[in-house]
């Protein structure tokens, strides 16, 4: 009897071992089938603008050329099944590129140019049984950084993503949009290129395998015709002088002529800030001595149309301290400059040199 109930008792924990890894077995299949993937689409391609002219003449934060839209005819990301009630299948555009700042709204990104960044936007829509739902829009452009919808699970950077939402069978189609802007002072030239780094993205709100859609870019040309420009002569070299020659607190005497020669290929408008080398944060008017003058009593002034120039920070910021305007010029311009010797207290026999630099600002 013993034995009987042994061989039962076998028998009988095989069935359930076959039933349990059958039911497990109709679970997995189960899950697999609720969380399936999209199925990608033809995707979109858009080609970079190239751009030649003087960025240094647009302020920080202006807008490069136009708005440039990807190729509409081609524009299915993905085809999805429905997801049921309760879960979401989520949509949107997604960059890799790294956040530099906001401009009306927009996050900005940077790219491989230096000085130049872009927004990215969308119109899109979810085409179903029941027609075309806007996704977010079909007509106005959505930007990453304008307020949009929040799913959980999400597996992309949040501030990088704009998304939206269905539970239906669908196709999502997206047209992406760029607006390129200058986000910095210097910007250099170079061939632009951003592939690798925009997409369009489709992931279940309940977690699950997410499927991706690159944006494919043609790389362009990035040219900075930005204004040269020289000093004639480098160094200006001031006469000799006695003592006699200043002879009162103030008084100037040694004026010497000098030109800054500059050549812009379009049209500028040219400001300009000198700054105090061996004193950079001082905003008097007469320059420090080099650490190798040994003459005491005496400094030098620039000027520039009859007027004495005062220093400011080296900065090409709009309204930086005593910059001053030049002119609104295109082509090759000089301008003439003087420097002089000024009596700033008993004097002391011996040389003397100083050190100024600018900075132009394109405003």
């Amino acid at each position: 009897m013993v034995m009987i109930e042994m061989s039962y008792s076998t028998d009988f924990s095989r069935c359930n071992l076959f039933s349990l890894l059958s039911l497990l077995l109709t679970t997995i299949l189960f899950t697999i089938n609720a969380h399936a993937a999209c199925t990608p689409g033809t995707g979109n391609s858009i080609t970079l603008p190239s751009f030649n002219q003087n960025f240094d003449s647009l302020a920080i934060n202006s807008p490069i050329g136009g708005l440039v839209m990807s190729t509409p005819a081609n524009n299915k990301q993905f085809t999805c099944p429905g997801v049921g009630i309760g879960k979401m299948m989520i949509f949107g555009i997604y960059t890799s590129g790294s956040y530099v700042s906001t401009i009306n709204g927009r996050r900005i990104f940077s790219t491989n140019i230096p000085g130049i960044g872009y927004a990215l936007g969308l119109t899109g829509y979810v085409s179903s049984g029941s027609g075309n739902i806007a996704c977010p829009s079909i007509t106005t452009p959505a930007w990453i950084g304008e307020t949009d919808s929040s799913y959980p699970n999400q597996p992309y950077e949040p501030n990088n993503f704009f998304s939206c939402g269905s539970n239906v069978l669908m196709s999502y189609y997206v047209t992406f949009y760029l607006q390129f802007y200058k986000i910095a002072n210097q910007v250099g030239s170079g061939t632009l290129d951003l592939s690798n780094q925009i997409y369009s993205v489709s992931y279940l709100s309940t977690g699950g395998t997410d499927t991706t859609r690159p944006l494919i870019t043609t790389p362009s040309n990035i040219v900075n015709n930005s204004c040269t420009n020289s000093i004639s002569p480098n160094p200006v070299n001031l006469p000799s002088i006695t003592a006699n020659q200043l002879p009162n607190l103030n008084s100037t005497t040694g004026s010497t002529t000098f030109n800054i020669n500059i050549n812009c290929s379009y049209s500028t408008n040219l400001y300009i800030t000198f700054t105090d080398k061996n004193s950079p944060t001082q905003t008097g008017n007469i320059l420090t001595p080099d650490s190798g003058s040994t003459s005491k009593g005496v400094g030098m002034q620039l000027s520039y149309n009859s007027n004495t120039v005062n220093y400011g920070p080296d900065s090409a910021s709009s309204g930086n301290t005593n910059q001053f305007f030049l002119r609104t010029f295109s082509g090759q311009q000089s301008f003439p400059l003087s420097v002089s010797y000024i009596r700033t207290g008993a004097i002391t026999a011996g040389t003397l040199s100083t050190t100024a630099t600018f900075t132009f600002s394109y405003q």
